[in-house]
């Protein structure tokens, strides 16, 4: 199918998610790239017309554009082009949280988007297995557009960028699971929920590791992920927090309306309780009461 055809039905599943008529503000050209434009209020996503002309054949292609489309709208929704940024450091850590909460969108769009689920070849919500394969596989297209950029000092090496994504895959999967939860008033333990998901799926992305090129490379490229490189990925997540608080300018959320049952998915609410940081404290009791 036509790339615009898709594109459409992926924003409009998107701008569904909202209850307060939220619209992204959008626009086909020639020549430039897939990005937000404009600044404040004026911004707007620019679509280029070969990426609208693209005929997307295959689940994966599909997929891989949902990607595409999810980072460029992770920064519409927090408001990046709101701020300007300081240094090559806050640039950097913008993008990664694009990566990272760009695939949360994505995967949001690709389970819960009725128009966009109903234009693959299964349903990703019922068959797991094929809906894990088809992203696995859309890595293939994704990690070369990276390794573009890996001479660039706006984003981080592609490697990095490629985990951070499918780490924000995980985190769609587990937020989900959340969100379950919440809705059927179980609070309990909430970390623990957190914990156990986010290992579970963890291990089935695992599993598929030997079937991607890309990812087998970057098992290769990153085996020497060091301390030093944990921190400085800590440090980037902790510039995008301050940065997000301001953008929310003492409001409940940077962008409002999204839907009640979706807020602990793609809420852009910053300051509420940290999960992942109490799944880690969850995880070290476990241990310690497994060995004492």
């Amino acid at each position: 199918m036509r790339g615009q055809d898709f594109i459409e039905s992926a924003i409009s599943d998107f701008e569904s998610f909202y209850v307060n008529g939220f619209k992204i503000q959008r626009e086909y050209l020639l020549g430039i790239g897939l990005k937000i434009s404009g600044s404040n209020e004026q911004q707007k996503l620019t679509i280029p017309i070969d990426f609208a002309d693209m005929e997307l054949e295959t689940d994966e292609l599909k997929f891989y554009a949902l990607l595409l489309i999810g980072h460029e709208l992770s920064h519409y929704i927090n408001k990046h082009n709101y701020h300007i940024d300081n240094s090559d450091t806050e640039t950097k850590a913008l993008e990664m949280w694009a990566d990272f909460f760009g695939s949360v969108i994505a995967m949001s769009i690709f389970i819960l988007g009725e128009k966009t689920k109903s234009l693959f070849s299964f349903n990703p919500f019922i068959n797991k297995e094929k809906g894990l394969k088809t992203i696995i596989d859309s890595y293939e297209y994704i990690y070369p557009v990276f390794k573009n950029t890996d001479n660039s000092d706006k984003y981080e090496h592609s490697s990095e960028r490629l985990i951070t994504l499918q780490s924000g895959i995980v985190s769609f999967l587990v937020r989900y699971e959340i969100a379950k939860k919440i809705l059927d008033n179980d609070t309990n333990d909430l970390a623990g929920v957190y914990f156990k998901y986010s290992k579970a799926w963890a291990l089935e992305f695992a599993k598929l590791t030997f079937t991607s090129p890309s990812l087998m490379e970057i098992v290769e490229i990153r085996d020497d992920l060091s301390k030093k490189d944990l921190k400085r990925l800590e440090e980037r997540k902790n510039i995008v927090n301050k940065i997000h608080i301001k953008l929310m300018n003492n409001n409940l959320e940077i962008t409002s309306g999204i839907h009640p049952q979706l807020r602990w998915i793609l809420g852009t609410d910053y300051i509420r309780p940290d999960i992942e940081y109490k799944s880690r404290k969850h995880a070290e009791k476990l241990a310690d009461n497994t060995y004492m």
